[in-house]
């Protein structure tokens, strides 16, 4: 799965670079949570490893972040749930503002009865928080994508899961907000920015699809 998302977001005379710089990462994330990272983890250190962050600075960022994460998520979230929202959050312009966003969209969504604040989902949550658009717009833009592919063969419930479904949408809402914003742009280069939040989206549901295989095998 690193391979895939290095081979996706970097040229070929870049991998070598970017495997030593995921490494890197690894090694930092490791040394400040040393009992919470694990294989998954290879993911977010490769995700790390496409951005501009400097390794050391940014493992110090997701630390400081992970303590006001914690402050607000752990009445109803694991701690390696919330170490992963910090390290999505790291790649924010302002990762504050982004917290409070998170929670203002988490209430908003959940009006609407869209739970993202579990383990699979949460990273997707802190996704969507990057995006500049309004909760009531992104709440109903997540409903009418989940109630189209809903009617999709092979996407009903019995088949897919309404977790996995989110996960879905999500990817489908984010990916429809870079490629608008790219267009917007006309001549001019892509952001960082809408970079960070493609790729952040794309490891969101690489976390999950790993998660689920983890939590499968251990049964």
């Amino acid at each position: 799965m690193v391979s895939i998302e290095i081979a996706s977001n970097a040229d070929k005379e870049y991998h070598s670079y970017i495997i030593n710089r995921s490494r890197e990462f690894y090694r930092e994330l490791k040394a400040n949570h040393r009992y919470a990272i694990g294989r998954d983890n290879y993911i977010i250190a490769a995700m790390l490893a496409l951005s501009d962050l400097d390794p050391h600075q940014a493992a110090n960022r997701i630390k400081q972040i992970y303590q006001l994460v914690r402050s607000n998520f752990s009445f109803f979230m694991s701690k390696a749930c919330m170490l992963k929202l910090s390290k999505m959050l790291v790649l924010g312009n302002n990762p504050e503002d982004c917290i409070s966003n998170i929670l203002r969209l988490n209430r908003g969504l959940r009006q609407h009865k869209i739970r993202l604040d579990r383990s699979y989902t949460l990273p997707s949550l802190g996704v969507l928080s990057m995006l500049s658009k309004e909760h009531n717009d992104l709440a109903n833009d997540i409903l009418e994508v989940m109630s189209y592919l809903r009617s999709q063969k092979g996407l009903g419930a019995f088949s897919v899961a309404r977790q996995e479904l989110l996960l879905y949408t999500i990817s489908i809402i984010v990916s429809t907000y870079a490629s608008n914003k790219v267009d917007a742009m006309a001549n001019s280069n892509v952001t960082s920015s809408i970079v960070n939040i493609v790729i952040a989206q794309h490891v969101a549901m690489l976390i999950a699809v790993v998660t689920a295989t983890t939590a499968v095998s251990a049964r």
